[in-house]
């Protein structure tokens, strides 16, 4: 019953929510000044507006009976056949959109309506590909900003927005095919953003990106072309095996696994698993690769809104019966999945975390397919708790030992192109394993953690504008 109904659930919900608005909207803003018996015209607002007198008088009317929510959105719906000034060619458009608006009136960034493009694009991702400009979006920080952005999360290396000078922390004002066809994109949520962000391969999208909150809004031209989202890189420093993992993809585990097996072959005395700008994935991708390492206990515990943390356990079949040191490198693009690799190796006592604060969502989504076969709703069903039982979001994992990368690095790493000899990071964890401590000199200090731990453009006392403003030549 629930599979087959789910999707006019949300259907009429939404349209419901869009009632409401409207109708508050109306009783609140318009006031009567003239007009004939059947019809009032109504002022403030850009032009005169006709209000129906039933209508106005069932709004102003306090002890009138109230109309049930399923009543109140077939009313609407009907009221927009009959009376909009134009045949709705598309009444799909209408349903995606207040399915849309339900979703984000929850105030949650990570719940929203898949419609079909959003849903093939998230397909895309799950498996390992995607057409566009390499790199992952995120919800601003809202609590540093009063209007609603979008950030970028991390461009894969080697991909056009990398090699196009993206960087993480990047905020996304503008999308347009042309510096003269740009549109403000403030306000929208990161799917609408996407969408206008996406085009076939070859073609060019512009971006208007705030790095600076001080500093003027620049341009960037970026290509679109097919990418490959990265899954697993390997390496060799001596005795030393080096594994970064980029995503968390239905492919993760297996890559992951072979990459293990041909490591087992050199007989490394250390292993590092870097995990910067690991945007996160899919859950049970991450369980598998927990189960190599730890034999037993959680993968990380799962709070819902009722009842206690439950816990989920990791797949002992899949341990791999390792007993060499594990580094993790970790940055403030490391989140979701990642996060919870990292605090399941450290608080189960299996890794040492080197690097910056992670980003800090500590969120389970849960997508429910809908009756369609066409749509899915993304919906946050739970907060998950590290196997110690530390909630981490918004706050995200502090590192044993915090190194951080100067701003010319970071551009460098994002696109592929840092060299091991010149990655503190990645130094500091290769001195660790060999020596067991890092020197002074690499070591960041506690002001020097904080600032790096927030994505978004450099003075956080700042505001996103309202408006689109010009971008430096």
């Amino acid at each position: 019953m629930y599979s087959r109904y789910a999707g006019l659930a949300v259907l009429i919900l939404g349209l419901m929510s869009l009632s409401f608005v409207a109708g508050a909207g109306l009783q609140s803003r318009f006031g009567v000044i003239d007009g004939g018996p059947a019809e009032y015209r109504v002022a403030q607002f850009p032009g005169d507006i006709l209000a129906d007198e039933g209508a106005l008088s069932a709004l102003q009317a306090k002890e009138a009976a109230s109309l049930t929510p399923v009543e109140t959105f077939w009313q609407v719906l009907n009221k927009v056949r009959e009376r909009y000034y134009e045949p709705i060619e598309d009444e799909n458009e209408l349903a995606y959109g207040a399915a849309k608006g339900l979703m984000a009136a929850l105030g949650d960034p990570y719940s929203r309506f898949l419609d079909p493009t959003d849903l093939e694009a998230f397909d895309r991702v799950t498996q390992g590909s995607l057409e566009g400009i390499g790199a992952v979006l995120a919800p601003g920080d809202i609590e540093q900003i009063e209007s609603r952005t979008v950030v970028i999360l991390r461009p894969f290396p080697g991909g056009p927005a990398a090699q196009a000078g993206i960087l993480p922390g990047d905020w996304i004002i503008g999308v347009g095919d042309s510096t003269e066809t740009m549109e403000n994109v403030i306000g929208l949520t990161v799917d609408e953003v996407a969408n206008r962000i996406r085009g076939p391969r070859g073609t060019q999208v512009y971006l208007r990106i705030v790095r600076d909150l001080g500093s003027d809004s620049f341009d960037v031209a970026v290509t679109r072309d097919r990418v490959e989202v990265p899954v697993v890189e390997t390496a060799h420093f001596g005795n030393v095996a080096y594994l970064k993992l980029d995503s968390f993809s239905e492919r993760s585990a297996e890559k992951m696994a072979e990459a293990l097996t041909e490591l087992e072959q050199e007989e490394e005395a250390a292993l590092i698993i870097d995990l910067r700008g690991n945007s996160g994935g899919l859950l049970d991708a991450v369980r598998d690769i927990v189960s190599m390492f730890v034999p037993t206990g959680p993968v990380v515990y799962v709070q819902e809104r009722q009842g206690s943390p439950k816990q989920l356990p990791v797949r002992s079949e899949l341990y791999r019966g390792y007993e060499f040191p594990i580094v993790v490198l970790v940055d403030g693009a490391s989140a979701s999945a990642s996060e919870i690799l990292a605090g399941a190796l450290r608080d189960n006592g299996r890794a040492t975390l080197i690097g910056a604060t992670t980003f800090g969502k500590g969120l389970v989504q849960t997508v429910i397919p809908l009756a369609d076969n066409r749509t899915a709703m993304s919906i946050t069903t739970a907060r998950y708790l590290t196997p110690a039982k530390t909630d981490i979001n918004k706050e995200g994992i502090t590192p044993d030992y915090g190194v951080i990368l100067s701003q010319e690095k970071a551009i460098d790493l994002a696109r592929g192109e840092l060299a091991h000899a010149d990655d503190d990071q990645l130094q500091a964890a290769l001195t660790f394993l060999r020596e067991g401590e890092i020197p002074a000199e690499l070591l960041a200090s506690a002001e020097e953690m904080k600032k790096s731990s927030r994505l978004g453009p450099a003075d956080s006392a700042g505001v996103a504008p309202d408006e689109l403003p010009g971008a430096t030549p």
